[in-house]
Order: C-alpha cells, then sequence, then structure tokens
C-alpha cells in the first residue's frame, strides 16, 4: 500500500483466534444464534441444563468480540495521532478498507453447520458474512467502504464458496473483493509438514510414498515392538529414538532445514509460513488497491 498511496497508512488489528462468525463476531443485523431444535436438545443432556439455560449462555458470548472489536477501532480513530506519528488532524484520515481473514471455526462447527446438506450447509455464513459487511460499513459510517474477504486457503470447498459468496451480490458489487488464499500457500512446506503422517498407506489414495513405506518398514516394526517394554522411561526413550531414526530416513538435511526456517505453527494456521503471509498481504493489497475506495473522510 505504502509504494502506491503518498499519505500516511495505519492499519487497525484486532485479532483473536478460536472464534467464530456465527456467534463470537455475530453482527447485530443478523439476530440471534437459533439453533436446530435436535441440535439443542442434544447440549442440554449433554450439559445437564435446560434448554432456556443453553440459549441464555450462547445469547451472552453472541457478538461480544464484533463489539470489543467495534470499539476498539472507535478507540484508535479517536485518536490517531497516538498510534501514527505523521497523522494531521487538519488532514484528518480516511477508511479505506476492510480485510477479514477468518474461517476455521465455522468450517469446523458441525451444530451450526450439520453435515448431509450438500452446497447448502453453508449458506447460513455467507448470510451473516453478508450482515457482518453492512453493519461494519454502517459502524465505521464508511456506506461503500471496500471489504476484502480472504477465502479461507484449506478446507472444504462447499465453505469456501460459501465465504466467497457475498462478493458476487448485487449489492457489494465492486466493493466486496473475495480473495482465494489457496494459491498463496506454500506447497513445498504443505508436503514436508504433512509427509510425517501422509506416508502411511491409510492415508496415501495415490499411492506416492510407495518407496518411502518400503525403506520406513523396518523401523515401523521396530517402533511396534517396544510396545512390548513394561519400563515406561525405557520404552519411551527407545519410541523418541526410533522416531528420530525414521525422520532422517524422511526427509534429507535440506529438507529439514526449510522447515525449520519456514514453519512455526500447525497446518490450520498455514503453518505459520512467511511466504504465505507474504503472499496474501500483497494480495489483499492490490484487491484494496484495484477496488474504488470512495472518498469518506474524518
Amino acid at each position: 500500500m505504502a509504494d502506491h498511496l503518498e499519505n500516511p497508512i495505519l492499519i487497525i488489528k484486532t485479532s483473536w483466534g478460536g472464534k467464530t462468525l456465527n456467534t463470537d463476531f455475530r453482527p447485530p443485523s443478523a439476530g440471534p444464534y437459533v439453533y436446530d431444535p435436535s441440535i439443542l436438545e442434544e447440549i442440554a443432556n449433554r450439559r445437564n441444563q435446560t434448554r432456556e439455560e443453553v440459549i441464555a449462555a450462547k445469547h451472552a458470548e453472541t457478538g461480544v468480540f464484533y463489539r470489543t472489536m467495534i470499539d476498539h477501532v472507535r478507540r484508535v480513530l479517536a485518536n490517531p495521532g497516538e498510534y501514527h506519528p505523521a497523522y494531521d488532524p487538519a488532514a484528518g484520515y480516511e477508511i479505506s478498507g476492510f480485510v477479514w481473514l477468518q474461517g476455521w471455526n465455522d468450517m469446523m462447527d458441525g451444530h451450526t453447520y450439520p453435515p448431509g446438506l450438500g452446497a447448502a450447509r453453508y449458506a447460513p455464513y455467507s448470510d451473516v458474512l453478508a450482515h457482518f459487511i453492512r453493519d461494519v460499513r454502517n459502524d465505521f459510517q464508511a456506506p461503500e467502504m471496500p471489504f476484502v474477504i480472504g477465502v479461507i486457503g484449506i478446507g472444504n470447498d462447499d465453505f469456501r464458496a460459501a465465504m466467497a459468496a457475498p462478493a458476487e451480490m448485487e449489492e457489494f458489487k465492486d466493493h466486496v473483493i473475495a480473495v482465494d488464499m489457496k494459491e498463496s500457500r506454500d506447497f513445498q512446506l504443505d508436503e514436508l509438514a504433512h509427509r510425517v503422517w501422509r506416508w502411511e498407506e491409510r492415508h496415501d489414495n495415490e499411492d506416492r510414498y510407495a518407496e518411502l513405506r518400503e525403506r520406513l518398514a523396518p523401523l515401523q516394526r521396530e517402533l511396534e515392538e517396544t510396545r512390548k517394554i513394561e519400563d515406561r522411561r525405557e520404552r519411551n526413550r527407545q519410541e523418541v529414538e526410533i522416531r528420530e531414526r525414521m525422520r532422517a530416513v524422511m526427509y534429507t538435511p535440506e529438507e529439514m532445514e526449510y522447515m525449520e526456517n519456514n514453519r512455526s505453527s500447525q497446518g490450520f494456521h498455514y503453518l505459520g509460513s512467511p511466504k504465505f503471509f507474504g503472499r496474501v498481504g500483497e494480495a489483499f493489497a492490490r484487491a484494496l488497491l484495484e477496488s474504488p475506495m470512495p472518498r469518506q473522510s474524518r
């Protein structure tokens, strides 16, 4: 953004992991979270609560992080100079865009999006995201604020399509852009990080790792033999030693170095790949720069 704009740029980040759009970030105009009756009954029985107690607990959680996000942004914008030394009060500020990068917890939520409905399973996510876009624009008094949806780059294609869907709505034409994060992944790192379990025959549908399985077979048999060792410490010591030898068969020193230099987290965090986050950051910036930016100065 700085390469294309002469003005100072302030990025206001609000980021809490492990949150859903259906509950945690649920926007006001989406209304209350509504349970499917059968799921409500199952949750009530499991928690040993009444249905009314389950609904009340969900109501207390609903929208908490939406409101926290709005409050935080408003606090920053009340005094931008506190956060950016180049801020000029006489010039004011312009809200130039919003980027939404989220999805995993909704995608994995079988209560809110029950399996068996095909592509329609995640339609409620599209609806709530459309409400979210309308509400943040309203709360920031920026009715045409460009909004970038970072479409989750892993997992269920039906969910990915539901994330992107609001960008195709007529009311959001030109000002809501879906950026597919899948192609920004570091596929070399993906393969290396997941090789540690994909080599097993039950995970190798394409028989890609047949040769590696053959080389690991003797070590795998050694590992299975350790289960007979009664002394827990000795069993653990031998397991660690054998797994290290297996790792040396799985990876070359160059591959080990690549993982060491490029991975810092788990798969649902895109392995913490700096390549991935650099690529999507640039993609988000380009999407905002290419979107019409109406003047909404403060």
